[in-house]
Protein backbone atom coordinates (compact mmCIF):
# COMPACT_ATOMS: atom_id res chain seq x y z
CA UNK A 1 0.00 0.00 0.00
CA UNK A 2 1.23 3.10 -1.08
CA UNK A 3 2.38 5.90 1.89
CA UNK A 4 0.51 9.38 1.78
CA UNK A 5 2.59 12.51 2.81
CA UNK A 6 2.27 15.74 1.94
CA UNK A 7 5.41 17.97 0.69
CA UNK A 8 7.24 20.06 3.31
CA UNK A 9 7.69 23.38 0.71
CA UNK A 10 4.41 22.88 -1.06
CA UNK A 11 2.08 21.01 1.37
CA UNK A 12 0.83 19.06 -2.08
CA UNK A 13 0.06 15.62 -1.45
CA UNK A 14 2.90 13.15 -2.22
CA UNK A 15 1.93 9.22 -3.21
CA UNK A 16 5.05 6.96 -3.55
CA UNK A 17 6.66 9.02 -6.81
CA UNK A 18 3.19 10.92 -7.74
CA UNK A 19 2.38 14.68 -6.75
CA UNK A 20 -0.97 15.45 -7.02
CA UNK A 21 -1.25 19.35 -9.19
CA UNK A 22 -4.41 21.51 -9.90
CA UNK A 23 -6.09 21.31 -12.93
CA UNK A 24 -4.94 25.64 -13.30
CA UNK A 25 -1.24 24.56 -13.02
CA UNK A 26 -1.52 21.36 -15.10
CA UNK A 27 -3.01 23.79 -17.73
CA UNK A 28 0.31 25.91 -17.16
CA UNK A 29 2.23 23.58 -17.62
CA UNK A 30 0.57 22.18 -20.98
CA UNK A 31 0.62 25.57 -22.05
CA UNK A 32 4.37 26.36 -21.39
CA UNK A 33 5.38 23.16 -22.59
CA UNK A 34 3.48 23.79 -26.33
CA UNK A 35 5.00 27.15 -26.03
CA UNK A 36 8.84 25.82 -25.75
CA UNK A 37 7.88 23.36 -28.10
CA UNK A 38 6.23 25.65 -30.54
CA UNK A 39 9.86 27.64 -30.11
CA UNK A 40 12.28 24.76 -30.90
CA UNK A 41 10.27 24.00 -34.03
CA UNK A 42 10.42 27.76 -35.61
CA UNK A 43 14.43 27.52 -34.07
CA UNK A 44 16.65 27.97 -37.14
CA UNK A 45 20.08 26.46 -36.24
CA UNK A 46 22.07 27.62 -39.17
CA UNK A 47 21.05 30.87 -38.68
CA UNK A 48 22.94 30.91 -35.12
CA UNK A 49 25.56 28.78 -35.96
CA UNK A 50 27.75 27.66 -39.06
CA UNK A 51 28.79 24.63 -37.03
CA UNK A 52 28.48 20.76 -38.46
CA UNK A 53 25.72 20.71 -35.18
CA UNK A 54 23.54 23.39 -36.82
CA UNK A 55 23.32 21.42 -40.19
CA UNK A 56 22.20 18.33 -37.88
CA UNK A 57 18.68 19.30 -36.63
CA UNK A 58 18.33 16.15 -34.64
CA UNK A 59 21.99 16.70 -33.14
CA UNK A 60 20.99 20.06 -32.44
CA UNK A 61 17.78 19.51 -31.13
CA UNK A 62 19.22 16.64 -28.75
CA UNK A 63 21.84 19.35 -27.68
CA UNK A 64 19.47 22.09 -26.92
CA UNK A 65 17.09 20.22 -25.31
CA UNK A 66 20.01 19.12 -22.15
CA UNK A 67 21.92 21.92 -21.89
CA UNK A 68 20.36 23.80 -19.17
CA UNK A 69 19.96 20.59 -17.26
CA UNK A 70 23.33 18.64 -17.77
CA UNK A 71 26.61 19.72 -18.23
CA UNK A 72 28.87 19.49 -20.79
CA UNK A 73 30.57 16.07 -20.49
CA UNK A 74 27.10 14.46 -19.61
CA UNK A 75 25.80 16.42 -22.90
CA UNK A 76 28.53 14.86 -24.77
CA UNK A 77 28.61 11.59 -23.74
CA UNK A 78 24.74 11.27 -24.03
CA UNK A 79 25.10 12.68 -27.60
CA UNK A 80 28.07 9.84 -27.93
CA UNK A 81 25.74 6.98 -27.00
CA UNK A 82 22.80 8.39 -29.59
CA UNK A 83 24.67 9.43 -32.44
CA UNK A 84 27.76 6.98 -32.12
CA UNK A 85 30.96 8.66 -33.01
CA UNK A 86 29.76 11.09 -35.07
CA UNK A 87 29.61 13.99 -32.57
CA UNK A 88 31.82 16.88 -32.40
CA UNK A 89 34.20 17.69 -29.36
CA UNK A 90 32.80 18.74 -26.47
CA UNK A 91 34.15 22.34 -27.18
CA UNK A 92 32.31 22.49 -30.42
CA UNK A 93 29.46 21.09 -28.37
CA UNK A 94 30.06 24.31 -26.25
CA UNK A 95 30.60 27.02 -29.07
CA UNK A 96 27.39 25.52 -30.29
CA UNK A 97 25.35 26.36 -26.92
CA UNK A 98 27.34 29.55 -26.68
CA UNK A 99 26.03 30.64 -29.41
CA UNK A 100 22.53 29.33 -29.63
CA UNK A 101 22.30 30.94 -25.99
CA UNK A 102 23.52 34.47 -27.37
CA UNK A 103 21.14 34.67 -30.10
CA UNK A 104 17.74 33.75 -28.51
Amino acid sequence: MNKFENCNKCGKLIVGETITISVTEYEQLRRLVLEVGSQKNSLNYRSLSHSAIARNRKLADFIVERFESMTLAEIHAAALTEFGSSVPSPSSIHRFIRAVQYRR
